[in-house]
């Protein structure tokens, strides 16, 4: 890593755990909050910091190590993801703040849902938009996004899910029904007090087991507010 040495850890480790639903359902649960594009200027140990940080070629070289990082924990995830996937049966949710679009290079690292256009048995370990597949077309908005940016409306916030919540797919428990954000409260403006920017969105999918009277809901939260003058 540039101007950091070896770097063998997330800076946020994700969370795995093992649900069982009533009815004795397995699904395997990955929360992320992964390294956002923030540039990663260099500082002491007492976080005061080592380069100007209004120098654009520095900017530039810091914006790489966040570049770098994300990069690093999302190949780090899809290993994970792969160890979870492969030749088993079992469910697989993987959602939270992946600091990036759903179709990024980085997002993708993780998904590898590209790879399945190419080759169908790549669906064995890849991963969906839950956006993308739900079930119920007519609800989805012409602009989803979880997040404000320079005025810029972003999907960060995402759910992705094995091929066990596909509808086109023959190894299929469930489907996803429906994918909301839940973003009407963010804002970024000359309205608000000394342009506040307010980051806050949610992101909820709701899905039914298929063959069981039972629903499992699911919801990913972004929780990081904060406010930028």
């Amino acid at each position: 890593m540039p101007g950091l040495g070896l770097h063998q850890r997330f800076e946020r480790p994700p969370l795995h755990v093992v649900l069982s639903t009533k009815a004795g359902l397995r699904v395997q649960v990955m929360v992320v909050h992964l390294k956002s594009k923030r540039p990663k200027f260099l500082q002491d140990e007492q976080g005061r910091p080592t380069e100007d940080r209004d120098d654009p070629k520095v900017a530039a070289l810091a914006t790489l190590r966040s570049l770098i990082l994300r990069g690093a924990e999302c190949a780090a995830l899809r290993h994970r993801v792969v160890d979870v996937l492969h030749r088993s049966r079992e469910p697989l949710i993987v959602m939270g703040d992946f600091n990036d679009a759903p179709h990024s290079v980085t997002t993708q690292l993780v998904a590898a849902t590209s790879e399945v256009a190419y080759d169908r048995q790549a669906r064995d370990v890849a991963l969906f938009n839950a956006y993308e597949i739900q079930g119920e077309a007519a609800l989805k908005k012409d602009v989803a996004f979880s997040h404000i940016h320079q005025g810029s409306p972003e999907v960060l916030d995402q759910i992705l899910v094995s091929e066990e919540f596909h509808p086109e797919s023959r190894f299929g428990l469930g489907d996803v029904r429906r994918v909301d954000y839940f973003n009407d409260h963010l804002f970024e403006g000359a309205t608000a007090p000394a342009r506040t920017t307010v980051s806050c969105g949610r992101c909820c999918a709701f899905g039914v087991s298929a063959g069981r009277d039972e629903s499992h809901e699911v919801r990913a939260t972004r929780t990081s507010c904060y406010a930028e003058p």
